[in-house]
């Protein structure tokens, strides 16, 4: 009896296999360029990414990100609805910042929601005024326990050591 099914083939235990790799290479091969034209995107990207994090309040930023830049759209994406809802509406000022900051043609910002694995972004340390500094240090030339007096000149000096 014929069997039109398709069979399927069992390598050997000592054929060679494919390497997962082999397929990326061959994706890589038939552009000449290899993955270098993506690099000006890559930079696109990065350059808007450091704009948006100058106009979207600190807490909002630790719960979305720039995807892509697409034609005259950028592409965000958030965590949840709340946090779309958050960003829908600081898009106008954001929209309106990127336009004036390098992206004209910019004509849309598109929210996507997914589950984006962000670092929060470093908090931005406070510097003290040289009145204050200069409070810290008397407090430390007065203090006589040598520990105490030690900590008041380390907090003196802790604009000094960034």
């Amino acid at each position: 009896m014929d069997d039109d099914r398709p069979t399927k083939k069992v390598a050997s235990p000592g054929a060679a296999r494919e390497s997962p790799l082999h397929p990326l290479r061959k994706l890589l091969a038939k552009n000449s360029q290899g993955i270098s034209h993506l690099l000006p995107q890559i930079r696109k990207i990065s350059e808007i990414t450091r704009e948006v994090t100058v106009v979207l309040p600190t807490h909002l930023l630790s719960h979305c990100q720039v995807l892509n830049l697409q034609g005259n759209t950028l592409i965000m994406e958030v965590e949840s609805s709340a946090w779309v809802l958050r960003l829908r509406y600081e898009c106008p000022a954001l929209l309106e910042h990127l336009k004036e900051n390098g992206w004209p043609e910019l004509k849309d910002i598109r929210i996507r929601m997914g589950s984006p694995k962000i670092p929060p972004p470093p908090i931005p340390r406070a510097v003290m005024k040289s009145e204050t500094v200069e409070f810290l240090r008397s407090v430390a030339q007065e203090c006589h326990d040598p520990e105490f007096r030690a900590a008041w000149e380390r907090l003196a000096n802790r604009d000094r050591q960034s």
